[in-house]
C-alpha cells in the first residue's frame, strides 16, 4: 500500500488549500468505512441528450469491466466538452464582463463529469471540532474516499471495524516516520505540519484502548478473520491436515474449498507462501515463534 498517496487523497479532499502543509494539518483518524459501489448505480447522466446509464453487476469482476465502459463514455463526453468549452470562448465578446453560455445562447455541453474510481472505500473521519468556528462547534464528519487496489481488495477480506484499525495504524506509522525525522532534524515543535495529525492520531488509539504497537499474536492485520484463524489452529496444532483444517473454521463458506482460497489479496498469497509449509497436505507454520 503506497500510505503516501492515500494521505494525499485525503488531505486533498478535506482542504482545498494549494499549500501540502495546511492540507496535512486537516489529517485524522478515520472512524467509519463502508461500501462505496452500489448495484445498480447511476453511472452516468449524459448531459447531452439526458440519457441515464444505469450500471449493474454480480461480482468484481463484471463491477470493474462495467465502471470501465462506463468511464469510456464519460472520457468521450469531456473531450466534447472541452471542444465546446473552447469553441464557447471564442464566442464571447470583448467587453470585460463575465458571460454564462446562455449570455451568448451556446447551449452545447461544456463541465466536465469526474469518472468514477474503480477500487474505491468510502471512509468517514472522525468528528472534530472546527478552529475556524468563534465557538468550536463540531465539524461536520467528512465523507471521503479512497481509491487504492490493494486497499480495496484488503477492504473486502476483513471486517471493517478492522479495516479502519488497519488503516490508521498505516497512517500513523507513516506520521510516525515524519515525527522522527523532524525530531532529528530539530524541527519538531508546534508549528510542524504533522503535529495536529500526530496528536489526532493518539487520542483515536487512545480512546480505542488500542495498542499501535502491538499486534494479534504477531498475525498481520491484513489477513481476514478466516485466515487468522489458519494461523491460530496452526499455532496451536503445531501441524493440521489440509481437511481438518477447513472443517476447523466456523462460518467458512463452501467456496473455499482449498486453504489458499482463504489467502485472496497480494498481500495475503504473500503471507501465505512465506510462511506456511505445505507438507503432502499437511500445513504448519514455517515459522511458529513469530506468531507468539
Amino acid at each position: 500500500m503506497d500510505t503516501h498517496s492515500i494521505i494525499k487523497q485525503f488531505t486533498e479532499q478535506l482542504s482545498s488549500s494549494p499549500l501540502e502543509e495546511e492540507r496535512i494539518t486537516e489529517l485524522r483518524p478515520i472512524d467509519f468505512v463502508m461500501d462505496y459501489y452500489r448495484s445498480p448505480l447511476l453511472g452516468f447522466d449524459d448531459p447531452r441528450d439526458n440519457k441515464k446509464h444505469i450500471l449493474e453487476w454480480s461480482s468484481e469482476k463484471e463491477r470493474v469491466k462495467e465502471l470501465k465502459r462506463i468511464n469510456k463514455v464519460i472520457q468521450q463526453y469531456n473531450n466534447e466538452a472541452d471542444a465546446n468549452r473552447e469553441e464557447f470562448f471564442s464566442k464571447l465578446p470583448i467587453d470585460g464582463k463575465v458571460h454564462t453560455p446562455s449570455d451568448v445562447g451556446y447551449e452545447k455541453p461544456t463541465i466536465p463529469i469526474s469518472a468514477h474510481p474503480l477500487w474505491a472505500v468510502a471512509c468517514i473521519q472522525k468528528l472534530s471540532r472546527d478552529k475556524n468556528s468563534r465557538s468550536s462547534q463540531l465539524r461536520d464528519p467528512s465523507s471521503l474516499y479512497i481509491d487504492e487496489q490493494k486497499l480495496y481488495q484488503t477492504f473486502l477480506e476483513i471486517s471493517n471495524d478492522d479495516f479502519v484499525e488497519y488503516l490508521n495504524k498505516e497512517i500513523f506509522k507513516y506520521i510516525q516516520s515524519k515525527v522522527q525525522s523532524a525530531i532529528k532534524k530539530g524541527a519538531w515543535d508546534k508549528t510542524n505540519m504533522w503535529f495536529e495529525p500526530n496528536i489526532k492520531f493518539l487520542e483515536w488509539f487512545d480512546s480505542k484502548g488500542i495498542d499501535t504497537e502491538s499486534k494479534d499474536n504477531g498475525i498481520p492485520d491484513f489477513l481476514s478473520k478466516w485466515a487468522k484463524e489458519v494461523v491460530r489452529y496452526l499455532q496451536k496444532k503445531g501441524e493440521m491436515k489440509h481437511q481438518d483444517i477447513l472443517l476447523s473454521i466456523e462460518g467458512l463458506p463452501n467456496s473455499y474449498n482449498h486453504i489458499s482460497k482463504i489467502f485472496k489479496t497480494r498481500d495475503s498469497k504473500e503471507f501465505f507462501k512465506s510462511e506456511i509449509v505445505n507438507n503432502k497436505s499437511y500445513y504448519s507454520l514455517r515459522e511458529p515463534s513469530k506468531f507468539k
